[in-house]
């Protein structure tokens, strides 16, 4: 009987044995894993902090026109980098503060961040510059009748009125 309990104890000991170091070394190629995740994730951010600082630098730069410009900020706000955006359109606001374009998308993305007081000021602006002449008068007064529709909107969720 004491044998058997010998060689039970023997047995797990060595099962143990074995299976720690198993678990050590299971543990140590998770944490390779992990580590390797976490350099690709900086890899990532690096890039994406090296690009809005090419686009900033490039809007600096005076590199774009203003179409350019209203244009960059458009795709940037539909990809989601609305800082970048924003940049793209005060930069073609400097060079022509009366573009109606960057003025009504400016608005857009300012709603979009949450920040209403901004883009009801964006959208205001829009209206005041929006051309009403020629070919454009039907398409432009259509839009300012939305615009004013938006601010309205705005307006009552800084109130609380409608949920966000």
């Amino acid at each position: 009987m004491i044998l058997l309990d010998i060689v039970k104890w023997t047995t797990e000991i060595i099962f143990l044995g074995l299976l720690i170091p198993s678990l050590i070394f299971l543990l140590l190629e998770i944490a390779k894993w992990i580590k390797g995740i976490i350099r690709q994730l900086k890899i990532m951010i690096q890039g994406v902090d090296t690009y809005t600082e090419k686009v900033i630098e490039e809007v600096i730069s005076h590199k774009l026109d203003t179409g350019e410009l209203v244009n960059k900020g458009i795709s940037l706000g539909k990809l989601g980098k609305y800082h970048e955006a924003i940049v793209c359109f005060d930069r073609a606001l400097e060079i022509n503060p009366r573009l109606s374009e960057a003025w009504y998308n400016k608005g857009a993305v300012l709603a979009d961040l949450e920040r209403y007081h901004e883009a009801i000021n964006s959208y205001e602006k829009f209206i005041e510059f929006a051309p009403l002449y020629g070919n454009y008068m039907i398409e432009h007064a259509a839009h300012v009748k939305v615009v004013e529709e938006v601010i309205r909107e705005l307006k009552r969720r800084i109130q609380g009125e409608t949920p966000i």
